[in-house]
């Protein structure tokens, strides 16, 4: 089998707490208020403006602001009209800039982070110039490759930030009067994030408005029962379900089916029953559904702008799994992920190999806390399961001569194997693709776990 490019696409379900902090990563912008010295001249505009770079603190060759400036021999980029070097009309491009600033809570992100100094909206200046190059870099940044790295929100991931040069990017724009369009084609172009966008206009209209009504008590609401509560079920469910907002008196057949809708769209058992689960779903409010797309839309952003040809896409939240090929699903399944409390980690890796009947390597975290109990009480614990010790004892591969009780769990020094057969807990295949973390694709010899509605149970 030939080995193909596999890419683990997690979105979680839980707000980026951190997508929300104050936007200061890139240096080089400058200070809230600016001077407005107005000028006209070429040459006086760029002796301004590596006048006002130089002073800054720090200056360093890395900060994208001076790079970009440095590449244009310190030209105004936004002001000044037609530039010595036949650039186009630079007004149109800054206009169009601004526009797009102004609307950057679309994407996601937050307008007051790229806003200027009001100065800088009525006149043109050196400084007026930099702020807003400032701003756009900022902005391109944060909407191409993401506000946070991945590894400053969680521990165990293992993504690779993707190559992008907003300096070089953006003078190539301003040269070629191509800036709106640049713009436009910074966000992910993946038909994911595109519904997210659409999906954050609805959830922030909702919000916006106050939000939709929350379902009073906890016992379950039967429209067939005369529950008071069911108009106000059916108002509710109208929010997130245009087939039900349609019907002026939604009979109970029809709010059941709307509530089936609803569990499936929210990865719950679809029974139709408006009760436990479901009502804790329903009451939650719009805004932190708002805070969830927008962190989703900042996961987007953390994957490479162009997906392999072919992949493996892996939702954890939804526990399913998509194989994708030329940009068509032609598989999709139900996985088995982690346990909240050893949860699958979210990395893009490699598959090289499929592999038939394998043995499974366990590891020591694993051993240690689901292994070493048993074995304390029962040194034939390994032998009883097709399991042996790598680095044992010479001619005891089960173990037996280990004094169990005096291993310390932290410091568990041994490799233990599961050897291939009916019972293993990697079943018949396993999808081999090394990652730090250990975690692969593969069988399991329980298939009934293929019909819980919640799998996240390894």
């Amino acid at each position: 089998m030939k080995p193909h490019r596999a890419i683990a696409v997690l979105v979680c379900a839980q707000s980026l707490s951190a997508c929300a902090s104050t936007n200061e990563r890139l240096a080089g912008g400058p200070p809230a208020t600016l001077a407005a010295d107005d000028t006209d001249h070429p040459q006086a505009a760029q002796s301004e403006i590596r006048d006002f770079l130089a002073k800054q603190e720090p200056s360093t060759e890395t900060d994208p602001v001076a790079a970009f400036y440095r590449a244009r021999e310190f030209r105004p980029a936004w002001t000044g009209g037609q530039a010595p070097s036949g650039e186009p009309k630079q007004q149109d491009s800054a206009r169009a800039a601004r526009d797009l600033l102004a609307r950057a809570d679309e994407q996601g992100l937050r307008a007051e982070d790229y806003a200027l100094d009001e100065e800088c909206d009525a006149r043109d200046s050196a400084q007026c110039d930099i702020a807003l190059t400032g701003a756009v870099l900022r902005y391109a940044h944060d909407v191409r490759v993401g506000r946070e790295t991945p590894d400053k929100i969680y521990s165990d991931i293992a993504l690779s930030a993707p190559p992008f040069d907003a300096a070089a990017a953006l003078n190539q724009a301003v040269a070629s009067g191509t800036v709106p369009d640049w713009l436009a084609a910074l966000p992910p172009a993946h038909a994911e994030y595109g519904r997210l966008v659409q999906a954050l206009a609805l959830y922030r209209g909702i919000a916006d408005q106050g939000g939709w009504p929350t379902l009073p008590g906890k016992e379950e609401i039967n429209p067939a029962g005369g529950d008071r509560r069911s108009k106000l079920l059916a108002r509710r469910l109208a929010f997130e379900d245009p087939m039900l907002a349609a019907i002026a008196k939604p009979s109970p057949a029809q709010i059941r089916d709307a509530v089936k809708r609803f569990q499936l769209r929210n990865g719950l058992g679809d029974d139709g029953r408006a009760r436990g689960k479901t009502l804790a779903a329903l009451n939650v409010p719009a805004s932190t559904r708002v805070a969830e797309i927008a962190a989703n839309m900042e996961r987007w952003r953390w994957m490479p702008a162009q997906l392999e040809d072919r992949f493996i896409a892996v939702n954890v939240p939804d526990q399913q799994l998509a194989f994708i090929q030329d940009g068509t699903e032609v598989l999709h399944s139900k996985v088995v992920v982690g346990m909240k409390q050893s949860p699958t980690p979210i990395l893009r890796t490699s598959i090289v190999a499929a592999v038939v009947n394998p043995p499974w390597n366990i590891p020591g975290d694993i051993a240690a806390r689901a292994l070493l109990p048993h074995l304390r009480r029962d040194p034939g614990y390994l032998a009883a399961r097709h399991m042996v010790v790598m680095n044992g004892p010479p001619g005891d591969p089960a173990g037996r001569s280990i004094a169990w009780r005096k291993i310390v769990p932290a410091d568990f020094p041994y490799a233990i194997r599961q050897l291939p057969g009916p019972g293993t807990a990697l079943g018949a295949l396993m999808l081999d693709s090394p990652n730090d973390f250990d975690v692969y694709l593969h069988d399991t010899p329980n298939k009934k776990l293929f019909d819980l509605d919640q799998r996240e149970i390894s």
